[in-house]
C-alpha cells in the first residue's frame, strides 16, 4: 500500500505501474519501482536495501511487541481473577494495610 502512495506522489499512474510490477512478480523477479521512469526494476541490482531493512526490523519489532502485549494481558487477567477469589481484601477480615492477625474493625 505504501508503494501505491509513492507512485502517486511521483506523478505516475499507480494502476499501470502496479500492473507492470505484478507481471514481473509473476515471472519470479524481485521488483521495485524506479520513481523517475515508472518502470519496474530489481532493487538489489540498483543497490536499494533500505526498504528491506525497515520491513525486516518492523516485523522483528512487531513480534516482540505482540508477545509483550499478550504477556501484559495475561498478567491483568491473573490479577483480576485473584481479586475475585479473595473478595478484594486480605484474609481474616482485617482492613487493608493492617498486619495479619489484627482484629477486624
Amino acid at each position: 500500500m505504501n508503494q501505491l502512495y509513492q507512485e502517486q506522489n511521483a506523478g505516475l499512474d499507480s494502476l499501470e505501474t502496479l500492473g507492470n510490477c505484478q507481471d514481473e512478480i509473476s515471472e519470479g523477479h524481485t521488483v521495485g519501482v524506479d520513481l523517475k521512469s515508472g518502470e519496474p526494476m530489481d532493487p538489489s541490482i540498483e543497490g536499494v536495501w533500505d526498504s528491506f531493512r525497515v520491513i525486516r526490523n518492523a516485523i522483528s519489532s512487531a513480534t516482540g511487541i505482540a508477545s509483550n502485549l499478550l504477556l501484559c494481558d495475561e498478567l491483568l487477567k491473573a490479577g483480576r481473577s485473584s481479586l475475585k477469589e479473595g473478595a478484594g481484601g486480605p484474609p481474616g477480615g482485617a482492613p487493608m494495610g493492617a498486619p495479619m492477625g489484627a482484629p477486624p474493625m
